[in-house]
């Protein structure tokens, strides 16, 4: 729509349907002055509000592009809603949650046994499991506090070296701690040396492992760590099964 031919013929109409006022005649000296057309003082105040009326009006019919806020609202728009939680995109998996943690297993709800064993590398390779035996669900992880108990006598620790680098104690299919359910099973790696290191000193039939609040489990002292030197230890958590372990 063209505004200004639209300002033109509003005008042009106007000016044909108002037409000018004439001032009465006057006596005396002013009686033989020439008589012109007056406009009447409000004619521009009329012709103003028409001029706006008709800007207005265009510029409420003019097409906006949709979005633009001008214009008629569309049938059952409403209130703003405000913003909404945004969404994820259709087949868009949900996030996954950790598992709650739980207490931490205690000597009474575990059993120990020996998985597998062999050398590599010069090494002899452990893996202890350890299996839920309890109701109850609970929490495997870090790294077991290990003593060797020899018959009628006291515990003495047993110096493996702490390690996550797997050249040196792979933790094998253990991905970190967790909970382990009843009858599921945990396990963790011991290496032992066996080349030019001294074996380590004392016989013991009890390997025991500390486990939460201050308990432990214990198990016969495994024969393959009195080969060598006791080496390094990786971190103990849960496992899908016996069978996962190198050799089990």
């Amino acid at each position: 729509m063209d505004v200004d031919q639209l300002l033109r013929t509003a005008g042009a109409t106007w000016r044909d349907q108002c037409p000018p006022i004439r001032t009465p005649a006057v006596p005396g000296r002013f009686a033989g002055a020439s008589r012109r057309p007056v406009r009447f003082p409000l004619r521009p105040v009329v012709a103003a509000a028409v001029v706006v009326a008709a800007v207005a009006a265009a510029v409420w019919l003019w097409p906006h592009p949709a979005g633009s806020g001008h214009g008629p609202a569309p049938v059952g728009s409403g209130a703003d809603p405000g913003p909404t939680a945004p969404r994820s995109a259709p087949g868009t998996p949900a996030p996954a949650h950790s598992p709650p943690r739980l207490a931490d297993c205690t000597g009474a709800q575990l059993e120990a046994s020996l998985g597998s064993v062999g050398p590599a590398n010069g090494n002899e390779n452990v893996w202890i499991l350890l299996r839920n035996t309890s109701d109850s669900p609970c929490w495997l992880g870090g790294l077991p506090p290990l003593s060797g108990v020899p018959s009628g006598g006291t515990a003495v620790s047993l110096p493996f070296a702490a390690s996550t680098d797997p050249a040196y104690a792979d933790p094998g299919p253990v991905s970190g701690p967790g909970n382990l359910v009843p009858g599921g099973y945990g396990t963790f790696h011991l290496t032992v040396g066996l080349n030019g290191c001294a074996k380590f000193p004392g016989h013991y039939d009890t390997l025991r492992i500390g486990t939460g609040n201050g308990s432990h489990v214990d198990m016969p002292y495994p024969t393959e760590l009195t080969l060598g030197c006791l080496g390094y230890e990786a971190q103990v958590g849960p496992i899908p099964s016996p069978g996962a372990i190198p050799g089990g």
